[in-house]
């Protein structure tokens, strides 16, 4: 492999900035190696026209482009030590990924793999912080809900590098890039609430259907005091439990009262009319009962045929129905108050980025620090806090959605303008433009190893680097700084 390969990347990535550029002999600096070049040059035509060494000519040509070269090198390098001592004063927390020269292809790498780090843990923690604050208002949440959830986070992520590389690269400006990921958060947000509102639609009809079915046994079915007092009491409650559970059965509701029952708040009016332990017993005891018939195995038919097993259901059933009716009912007024919001009411998200400062950190009731990507260190305006409104319409349930949480606060940290995606950190910036100019200076010495040095000693010019060795770099720090020159 040729030695000239080893900057090859360098000199393609350079191109474009040095095309426009004077020649490296006006550059202030180059009369050194020029006043070299012309001595070095003028002896190997001497030692060339003596038929000494012929090959010296060829050499000295050689040297001439690879003089060029790390003169070019050389002014990329004052570039980047220019473009780091801004940096350094940190006046502005964030700058735009411009620098001074297009990175080299492997810095790219680099860059983007740290992006893709840095928007994955930045995501991942604003999920857990929308999820950890104000629990209480979440809505029960499946596992297949988190599921998407999770995806949506790690799509999010993806997102976020590919269109932060894509504005790097400028194959997109910064607002088009924005613009696309508050139209894949406004849409997964509706997808999250088109999905729950199917889930309370569900329930709405089962918590109908359990009101109906409980009405007409409290007006139509329940014994009377009289009949209770029969002597025959006992097979006419059984009959009509059997009666009245296979006609719920026959219309298809054998599994609504199942999920009445896990509401909260049907749990919370059964809790208070009978009791915690109390009302799971009886409550457990009737669910048994209908599944039991919804099976109709041998075993569970036989246990329904016993009129004493049959009266106790239908004394459960009796004791629960007035408090099952009213808790339906207002679950199902509760639910259609829910079906007639929008994805954009508060009542799915009240949750808000806000910028800290110690009174919202004082006056917010549930809040959490929102930290900021890594390449970024900090958001544009500074410290951001998630909070919880205080504004909080219940509805009588929970009923915020997670998916809905994520997408509204990191869309609104989009359209605010708290995270750009062509900014980076000052310290991240700076670093990569320390890694160029070490990169740069590194070809400069490769090829002043390989090619000057060597000509320089075989025509008797010595060359002298510019490039300070260990021990003048040692000193070079010890030097005290100019007046005004940035701290390092």
């Amino acid at each position: 492999m040729d030695r000239a390969a080893v900057h090859a990347d360098a000199a393609a990535t350079s191109q474009s900035s040095a095309d426009e550029e004077p020649p490296w002999e006006t550059v202030p600096g180059a009369p050194v190696h020029l006043e070299w070049l012309n001595r070095a040059f003028a002896a190997a035509q001497v030692a060339a026209a003596s038929f000494e060494q012929p090959e010296l000519l060829s050499r000295a040509h050689l040297a001439k482009d690879q003089l060029a070269v790390v003169q070019k090198y050389t002014r990329i390098c004052e570039r980047f030590r220019d473009y780091g001592a801004k940096l350094l004063t940190k006046q502005r927390p964030l700058v735009p990924v411009r620098f001074p020269v297009k990175p080299l292809p492997n810095t790219r790498v680099m860059i983007n793999e740290r992006l893709g780090r840095s928007y994955a843990n930045f995501v991942r923690h604003l999920h857990e912080q929308t999820l950890s604050i104000a629990p209480q208002r979440l809505a029960p949440v499946t596992s297949a809900d988190m599921a998407e959830v999770v995806e949506f986070v790690q799509t999010m992520a993806g997102a976020l590098w590919s269109e932060s590389r894509r504005v790097i690269d400028d194959e997109s400006s910064e607002h088009e890039a924005r613009t696309r990921m508050l139209r894949r958060c406004a849409r997964f947000a509706r997808t999250c609430h088109e999905s729950h509102c199917k889930q309370l639609g569900s329930t709405r009809n089962h918590c109908r259907a359990a009101w109906t079915e409980l009405d007409e046994f409290c007006r139509n079915r329940a014994l009377s005091k009289r009949q209770l007092a029969s002597e025959h009491s006992q097979k006419a409650q059984a009959k009509t439990a059997r009666q009245w559970v296979r006609g719920v059965l026959r219309r298809g509701w054998g599994l609504a009262f199942e999920i009445v029952c896990a509401l909260g708040r049907v749990r919370a009016a059964l809790h208070d009319a009978f009791g915690g332990d109390e009302a799971r017993a009886r409550v457990s005891f009737f669910l048994d009962a209908v599944e039991r018939a919804r099976r109709d195995d041998p075993e569970d038919r036989a246990l329904w045929d016993d009129d004493e097993w049959a009266a106790r259901v239908y004394a459960r059933l009796a004791e629960l129905a007035p408090v099952l009716q009213r808790a339906a009912a207002q679950a199902c007024a509760s639910t259609d108050a829910l079906l007639a919001r929008d994805v954009e009411d508060p009542c799915w998200c009240s949750l808000q980025a806000v910028l800290d400062t110690p009174e919202v950190e004082a006056t917010a009731l549930d809040s959490g620090l929102l930290q900021a990507p890594g390449h970024m260190a900090t958001f544009t305006r500074g410290r951001m806090r998630v909070v919880a409104s205080c504004a909080y319409v219940s509805h009588g349930c929970r009923s915020e959605l997670a998916g809905v949480r994520l997408a509204r606060v990191l869309a609104q940290l989009l359209q605010e303008g708290h995270l750009f995606l062509h900014r980076l950190g000052c310290d991240f910036a700076n670093r990569i433009a320390t890694c160029e100019y070490a990169k740069y200076e590194l070809y400069i010495m490769r090829i002043e190893a390989d090619t000057l040095i060597p000509f320089g000693e075989l025509v008797g010019i010595p060359y002298r680097s510019r490039i300070p060795n260990l021990e003048e770099a040692r000193l070079a720090q010890k030097r005290p700084l100019p007046l005004g020159a940035p701290a390092g």
